[in-house]
């Protein structure tokens, strides 16, 4: 008798061999065909499958004698202990070995809805939206584009601050140290501390207050005074490798980022934005278009989705930070002027949001990035990390915002769901 026998583990199963002695392997072959793992359900051919555990029959080719004596039965198949009739029996192992394979891949699941709603939102979308959210009461991370990279922009001044905030833990600076700010320290971006600066020639700002100003304001001066205090670009890069931060990049300052994705080297002179805005008008149209195609695959300052939902929970979990600096990076972020149209604007009336945003230059009718990263607080205290980066997309400023707020509104909507069944 020709059975196909299946275990409990199929990691322990092993091939036996063919047709019985009851009759030839030609016997065997339109009839009633054995399921094996690595051959379709189709053409495989009758094997018997012994277990080191136990033995489960499934089949019974038709042309044995043993089948024969069921007496008065037209050709069939014993399925699972059960006579079934021959063509349902060839469906019946199909949908079987279907299934069977499905677990064993991990094919068949069921789909998770936030999963499933933010993909239908990144098709729906021409630009390249990569998102990565996890809660508190979630085991794995939900994301779409998890592992690509996105541009930071000045998403990097939250992992600036977080690195002038370690230094505080460990001793080397105080919060309430000044630095003195002059002209000559001012950097491409928003322009009313470099304002404030150039009016009153000697600016003394304490590094609270500059970190701060980087991060509520999102003030490149700031940020690139920061980096400089610490110690340079390498402290910040030192701080992200001894925290295990995987998947982000930070390697360079706001002035040397900004200058390198137009094409121009950065000189003292430029301090003076009037002098750098006036470089970069006159910039060939080519030397601009080279420098653009360079900027948007540079691999330097970028971060993926799921590196920056890690290094949120870091943060919310105390991992990065002493417990003070913990608070006082939550409360600054959650002060962030910038951005109010986008993760702001998805969340309904009684969450809270601490973020940072950064936002890449247009160029040719297409933005480099638009993002938006921080972390969402439902009503019962669950804290979500969501971090959204939008990139190269055509749209308009004010679709590509709508775009990040609907991430917001269809996060919070889940969590919502699964807090009213908890009720």
């Amino acid at each position: 008798m020709r059975v196909l026998k299946l275990g409990r583990g199929f990691s322990k199963l092993k091939l036996r061999g063919g047709c019985s002695s009851a009759g030839r392997a030609s016997d065997c072959g339109s009839e009633c065909r054995g399921f094996d793992p690595h051959q379709s359900p189709h053409t495989a051919p009758i094997r018997t499958w012994q277990s080191q555990d136990s033995d489960y029959g499934l089949g019974l080719c038709p042309k044995d004698p043993a089948f024969k004596r069921h007496a008065g039965f037209k050709p069939s198949c014993i399925f699972a202990g059960f006579i079934v009739y021959y063509p349902f029996a060839m469906a019946l192992r199909y949908i079987v070995s279907i299934l069977i394979m499905g677990i064993l891949s991990g094919s068949i699941s069921h789909a998770h809805p936030l999963q499933s709603n933010l993909d239908r939102l990144s098709a729906s979308y021409s630009g390249r939206l990569g998102v990565c959210v996890l809660g508190d009461s979630e085991r794995a991370p939900v994301c779409v584009r998890g592992n690509e990279t996105f541009p930071l922009q000045s998403v990097m001044k939250l992992i600036v601050g977080a690195a002038v905030l370690d230094a505080v833990d460990q001793g080397e600076i105080r919060l309430g140290n000044e630095i003195e700010v002059n002209p000559n320290h001012i950097s491409p971006g928003p322009e009313d501390f470099a304002n404030l600066v150039t009016h009153q020639g000697v600016y003394k700002a304490t590094v609270e207050e500059l970190l701060r100003r980087s991060i509520v304001d999102s003030d490149s001066t700031s940020v690139d005074v920061l980096i400089d205090y610490i110690g340079g670009v390498g402290t910040v890069q030192n701080f992200i490798a001894r925290k295990s931060l995987s998947g982000i990049r930070v390697d360079r300052t706001e002035r040397e980022l900004q200058s390198d994705s137009v094409g121009l080297s950065w000189k003292p002179e430029y301090s003076d934005l009037r002098k750098f805005d006036a470089a970069v008008e006159s910039l060939p149209v080519n030397r601009r278009n080279e420098a653009w195609r360079a900027h948007v695959v540079d691999p330097r300052d970028r971060a993926t989705p799921l590196g920056m939902v890690d290094f949120l929970r870091a943060l919310i979990e105390g991992r990065l930070l002493s417990d003070s600096s913990t608070e006082k990076l939550l409360s600054i972020m959650a002060q962030t002027a910038t951005g109010k149209d986008r993760l702001r604007a998805g969340i309904p009336t009684g969450w809270e949001i601490a973020h940072k945003t950064g936002t890449g230059r247009t160029w040719e009718g297409e933005t480099e990035t638009t993002n938006d990263v921080g972390i969402i607080t439902a009503p019962d205290g669950t804290k979500i990390a969501l971090a959204v980066f939008l990139a190269r997309s055509r749209s308009t400023a004010e679709d590509q915002a709508a775009v990040l707020a609907r991430v917001a509104s269809l996060v919070c909507k889940y969590y919502d769901s699964k807090s009213e069944h908890r009720r």
